[in-house]
């Protein structure tokens, strides 16, 4: 099971991160994966704004606009991949 967590950085704007739901993400390096200098989580109430998705069900496929997303590399390893 992985999660979608919206971020937004400070050169590309918002962006997804696809990892493991029990996985902490870490901001420095997905700022990093993503162009940015730095990233920050956006707050609750614009997650349903920014992709069409409520808390909790976010999904990297089929927001609203096509955000650019990072999946962690564990999601290699795995047979199968869907949404």
């Amino acid at each position: 099971m992985f999660k979608t967590l919206v971020a937004r950085g400070d050169r590309t704007g918002v962006v997804l991160a696809c990892l493991p739901g029990t996985a902490v993400l870490s901001l420095k390096a997905f700022a990093r994966a993503s162009g940015n200098k730095q990233v920050e989580l956006v707050e609750t109430d614009e997650i349903l704004r920014l992709t069409g998705y409520i808390r909790g069900g976010v999904s990297p496929l089929g927001a609203k606009k096509a955000y650019p997303v990072t999946v962690d590399e564990s999601a290699l390893s795995q047979p199968m991949v869907s949404s």
